[in-house]
């Protein structure tokens, strides 16, 4: 089950988020209201943290002029709706910058219900909410394995692939039955251990090999995957070639 759609506010105006947010049952019209913002630095943040399903935005928040925010937000949530409230003034230039974007317009001075619904239901149905099937979960797999030695982030593979942050995570699990970190991890570890078996490259530099960015880390998680170190596994692969080596020539 998906769950209701999310929604994060953005707006300064006190007065205005009482007679139309604060008074909508929106639990009752299936949304969730995951936070409300002031500026736009608080508004960037928050995006980025919550990948909400509609951004309902004051194209005049203090911060931050609006076009370069409204730019911003569609880079670090790209699946998020904006529903940008702006002055009769603003909305001929808003269309131009964000045709074909999943952005809408609205006039702030005569918003009501009535239109947000419309315009939420319009901006679903152009820009739907996507599912990773299983072809989409192998795609990223196989992208993970060629890429994981770098500084590979689930913001940055959804992004990439063009899914919701949020939910890319839930289906990440449902498919694995781990989180993309725990995945990202088990696969660098197994490039360790190949690293360790069949090379002598100092381990104090294969962490970085395959894609760790700090020692400590990379053995703390090795034992945990292993059940030991980094060292002490590779000495137990000595040992055994060693043994193997004297059988043989026997």
């Amino acid at each position: 089950m998906l769950g209701p759609l999310t929604i994060l506010i953005a707006d300064h105006d006190t007065q205005l988020y009482k007679e139309h947010y604060d008074s909508i049952d929106w639990t009752a019209l299936g949304f969730e209201i995951k936070g409300v913002c002031k500026t736009g630095e608080a508004a960037l943040t928050s995006a980025e943290i919550d990948q909400p399903d509609f951004l309902i935005l004051d194209c005049h928040l203090p911060g931050q002029t609006s076009r370069s925010l409204v730019e911003t937000l569609l880079k670090i949530s790209p699946s998020t709706r904006i529903l940008l409230l702006c002055e009769l003034s603003d909305i001929k230039e808003f269309n131009t910058c964000f045709f074909n974007q999943p952005v809408s317009c609205l006039l702030k001075d005569s918003l009501h219900l009535s239109s947000l619904l419309s315009a939420m239901k319009d901006l679903l149905q152009r820009f739907p909410k996507q599912k990773p099937t299983d072809s989409a979960m192998q795609e990223i797999r196989q992208y993970i394995a060629q890429n994981y030695a770098e500084p590979l982030t689930l913001y940055q593979i959804a992004d990439h692939f063009g899914f919701n942050y949020s939910y890319l995570s839930a289906c990440f699990r449902e498919h694995s039955r781990y989180s993309f970190r725990e995945y990202l991890n088990q696969q660098r570890i197994l490039h360790a251990i190949d690293l360790l078996e069949n090379s002598s490259i100092l381990i104090s530099r294969i962490y970085e090999v395959v894609g760790f960015s700090d020692h400590s880390y990379f053995c703390r998680v090795f034992k945990k995957i292993i059940g030991a170190t980094p060292t002490e596994y590779r000495k137990k692969c000595v040992l055994l070639h060693t043994l193997f080596s004297s059988i043989v020539s026997i």
